[in-house]
């Protein structure tokens, strides 16, 4: 729809009126037929940042309607003096909360754009960040679903293309839905992680999708994904360490040749940290994300680790470029001097990569590599 062109559907000629209204594209109807003139108002207000349509629909009313039907969701809810805040009004008093210091968490329909424009502009005037929360359409909509994301404001699911409400939130029994969705797709390497990440205050992120490069030579566009973030000690500050976990029996960690699969993974992920850009714009979205973490620790009445403490507070933060290898779930057996195992472990560790290898994903400890690590009996 476009404003104030008509459309013609079978009998019926509508034009659509531009109304301001929460939502993206909302339009008041005039339908006509067979001589007769019937004008929907559609859900509109008048407070909003497109407050000038409403007084436009008011010096232009459309004339000789037969029947108007208008909607009326916010009768009652006033006094008979009163108003609502505009948008405006309610950006000030963002303003007002988040030049306070801690977390704030705002509570809003995805579909209402213009009180995120309100929230938007309140904090690039306040110097905050603003997150956006997102959900695995497979816990929200089903198996079947697509791969991806959609938006979930704490009220209502939508689409991260589209405005259309997939589901809402009726409280704990959704939660627990969608938590058990979520669990249908953690095999044993996505369980070990998050022990590992249980045991380990200084991770600050598990399964981090890094944007992707723009595909050469035919290739498919695809985003590089790590499954640990963690700070260590670097100098006066920290720096950025990353994790790629495998179970013992991922094939991928074995090749005839000597080459597994993923040695080039794992370079792949060291080309991109390398480059200049994308260097300082993962160190630029963890210094973002850092001051977070440490305002959601206070928020659960918490004190966050001693070194996301000191980076929240401005300490440092640089990057190591070269991604370390978790592998967990062998016996003793399987790893014994002279098993196979021992080949393709050493190929690993010729090839640059820090192996850190464990029976157990909580016999795991993350720290800075020497050219191999054991933490248990039998691992090498």
């Amino acid at each position: 729809m476009e404003h104030d062109l008509p459309l013609t559907l079978g009998p019926f000629r509508v034009t659509p009126t531009l109304v301001d209204h929460s939502a993206y594209d909302a339009y008041a109807l005039l339908v006509e037929a067979g001589r007769r003139r019937l004008f929907y108002s559609g859900d509109l207000r008048a407070q909003g940042r497109k407050g000038v349509l409403f007084e436009r629909l008011l010096r232009d009313l459309p004339r000789g309607v037969d029947t108007m039907l208008m909607e009326g969701s916010t009768l009652g809810r006033l006094a008979p003096d009163g108003r609502f805040p505009t948008e405006g009004e309610i950006e000030a008093t963002f303003v007002e909360r988040l030049r306070a210091p801690g977390f704030v968490a705002v509570c809003a329909s995805a579909q209402n754009i213009d009180r995120v424009v309100s929230l938007y502009r309140a904090c690039k005037k306040t110097g905050r960040t603003l997150v956006l929360c997102r959900i695995h359409r497979k816990y929200v909509r089903g198996a079947q679903a697509s791969d991806g994301y959609d938006l979930f404001d704490g009220l209502q699911v939508t689409g991260s293309n589209t405005p259309m409400v997939i589901a809402t939130y009726d409280g704990p029994g959704t939660l627990r839905r969608w938590v058990e969705a979520a669990r249908s797709y953690a095999g044993e390497e996505k369980q070990g992680v998050a022990v590992i990440a249980a045991r380990h205050p200084e991770v600050i992120d598990v399964e981090m999708a890094l944007p992707a490069n723009e595909p050469t030579g035919g290739e498919a566009k695809v985003a590089n994904r790590m499954d640990i973030v963690a700070l260590e000690e670097e100098h006066e500050g920290a720096r950025l360490a990353f994790y790629e976990a495998k179970l013992f029996t991922n094939p991928e960690l074995r090749a005839d040749d000597l080459k597994p699969r993923v040695m080039g993974q794992l370079q792949r992920y060291r080309d991109y940290v390398t480059a200049p850009d994308r260097r300082s714009e993962v160190i630029a979205a963890y210094g973002n994300a850092r001051k977070v973490l440490a305002e959601i620790a206070v928020m659960r009445g918490s004190e966050p680790a001693p070194l996301v403490r000191a980076v929240a507070d401005g300490a440092p933060l640089a990057l190591d470029p070269a991604p370390r290898l978790v592998v967990f779930g062998h016996q003793a057996a399987q790893v014994a001097p002279g098993s196979s195992w021992q080949s393709h472990a050493d190929a690993l560790r010729d090839g640059g990569i820090a192996l850190v290898l464990a029976a157990e994903p909580h016999d795991i400890v993350l720290r800075r590599p020497e050219r191999a690590i054991a933490n248990t009996p039998g691992g090498h």
